[in-house]
């Protein structure tokens, strides 16, 4: 369940997908050695020139938004980035590849992410608006967030975001959202 949760947060399910990261594309040009091999690896399997390998490896890609730096070396992908975005089973695969080597425990985030959602529905009912809901949530998960390491730890690690910052937070109740949507009547 958390695999289908992530492609709604990250590419609200469109295996197209595709996101420009220009910061990354310009520190590529001066990056270290073992980037520079993976930019080489994308121009040699893409036959494409520098500038083409470091905008590939500069985009988060698909269902996942993995980037393709991630994708040809943590992922060892070895195709065409367009074959990966047509191929769910790759993308799936790097996904799975990716959040191994990250050491993130999926299992046991999605369950951290059933019990904060469940926390989430209590929350909503006895809140007066979505702005009431959303500043109770907000307090409850800054206050509680060790009893939900594995998730604290999939965000950091997926995402980047660090622990209850604001960035943390709206990839949260992203998470959260696409859960309750996909849980359905599963919630208790």
């Amino acid at each position: 369940m958390i695999s289908k949760v992530i492609r709604y947060v990250e590419s609200g399910n469109f295996k197209y997908a595709l996101r420009f990261e220009e910061k990354l594309y310009t520190s590529l040009k001066s990056s270290a050695k073992s980037q520079n091999q993976t930019v080489k690896r994308i121009q040699d399997i893409h036959f494409c020139s520098g500038d083409t390998a470091r905008m590939i490896a500069s985009t988060s890609w698909g269902y996942y938004q993995i980037l393709g730096l991630n994708i040809y070396s943590l992922c060892g992908y070895n195709d065409l980035i367009f074959k990966f975005i047509e191929n769910e089973e790759d993308q799936e695969k790097a996904f799975y590849r990716f959040c191994e080597l990250k050491k993130i425990s999926l299992l046991k985030a999605e369950r951290d992410l059933h019990n904060i959602t469940v926390v989430a529905i209590r929350i909503e009912m006895s809140s007066k608006s979505p702005g009431e809901y959303t500043k109770a949530f907000q307090d409850y998960v800054t206050s509680n967030i060790e009893k939900y390491p594995y998730l604290k730890d999939f965000i950091n690690r997926y995402n980047g975001a660090r622990a209850v910052s604001n960035a943390f937070f709206d990839y949260l109740l992203r998470m959260v959202y696409y859960y309750k949507k996909l849980a359905g009547g599963e919630l208790k």
